[in-house]
């Protein structure tokens, strides 16, 4: 009995050790698994934020170009083919540019729309933004049509360090999608695209696009902890870039949160950055994860059999020897036996056979 639990301990003793080795070589693999994917989606973050930016930088020289010449005339209405001309520089970048005085009046549009020229007080909102900080800005998300929502791309006009006017390329969101096409080409990752203030600039949901992120998540998630979602917030809104998992928008058309990775990465553009979120869902590297836990089970069970096995076969042995050792014993002492037995007897015939000579 005593045997026989000994042989229990020592099995289990050996399993679980196998088990603690297997455990943690799943999570230094697991590890090493989602560091991989985290530094391959901060590369893919860089290089969307990068072409965000330069799209972005493109419209700005444009737009410069425009208030160098604006301030060179008199009459900037008489300066239609040089707003057209520059229109068609970065046509594939804005919906349409405006140009707009101190007072709200549009003087000067392309495409043009001839009965909304001078139109006065539709734009009082950046207006107020471009006299209270005459800087380049961007607009909130507002309407471009019923299907479309887009941004504005403010800069102003100094003339003597006096603001007069500001320059309006709208930009229609679509165009982000285009621009981040990177991550547009793979399969498994989606993004999203936010302003300093959180809001949803591009995801794939376009039902969301102009929430503000924090709104989202707790619409789908109430009462869920947004200190990691701020915290992506802040860095981002300090140029700072990052991977993190945690419990994300999905990518599909689900209402509900789930298990990402992802990665972010500021895009600088105007005086504060937006930044683009790249995520995948944690399930699409689950697979190679699962495998080496089931490997490594697999493992274990096998180590287990083969030791259940040679402990069997010992004992088995060990038994058998006993057996074989105690009959080899019998053997010997019948043989010793035997053998007295027959020198005894014929030393009792030798004197009867000399006697009868006599």
């Amino acid at each position: 009995m005593l045997k026989r639990l000994a042989v229990l301990l020592v099995i289990f003793i050996g399993a679980a050790g196998i088990a603690g080795v297997a455990f943690l070589n799943h999570l230094r693999f697991e590890k090493a698994i989602t560091d991989l994917v985290r530094q391959q989606m901060l590369i893919i973050a860089h290089i969307d934020a990068g072409s965000i930016q330069n799209s972005i930088s493109d419209i700005e020289k444009e737009l410069e170009f425009l208030s160098r010449q604006f301030l060179s005339q008199e009459n900037v209405l008489t300066g239609l083919n040089i707003f057209e001309e520059s229109y068609r520089q970065i046509d594939k970048y804005v919906a349409f540019l405006e140009l707009i005085d101190a007072n709200g009046n549009l003087l000067n549009r392309w495409p043009s729309e001839e009965d909304s020229l001078g139109e006065g007080g539709r734009l009082a909102s950046d207006v107020k933004t471009m006299i209270d900080n005459p800087h380049v800005h961007f607009s909130s998300v507002f309407d471009l049509n019923e299907d479309e929502k887009a941004v504005a791309f403010l800069l102003p006009v100094l003339k003597g360090g006096r603001f007069v006017a500001f320059f309006r390329a709208i930009i229609p969101l679509a165009k982000l999608n285009e621009w981040a096409g990177y991550v547009q080409q793979r399969k498994d990752e989606y993004s999203l695209i936010l302003n300093s203030q959180g809001q949803i600039l591009d995801y794939v949901r376009k039902n969301y696009i102009g929430k503000n992120i924090i709104s989202a998540i707790e619409e789908i998630h109430p009462g869920y902890d947004i200190s990691q979602i701020t915290g992506i917030m802040d860095a981002g809104a300090r140029g700072e870039e990052g991977t993190k998992v945690m419990q994300f928008l999905s990518g599909r058309e689900e209402n509900r949160l789930v298990k990402t990775v992802l990665a972010f990465a500021p895009i600088n553009v105007g005086p504060k950055p937006w930044y683009i979120i790249v995520a995948m869902r944690y399930n699409l590297i689950g697979w190679p994860i699962t495998r080496n836990v089931l490997d490594n089970l697999f493992f274990m069970l096998l180590i287990m059999i083969v030791v259940f096995v040679f402990l069997k076969l010992r004992a088995r042995l060990f038994k058998d020897g006993i057996a074989l050792t105690a009959s080899n014993i019998i053997i010997k002492l019948l043989r010793s036996d035997n053998s007295v037995g027959n020198s005894s007897g014929g030393s009792s015939r030798s004197p009867n056979k000399h006697s009868s000579g006599k």
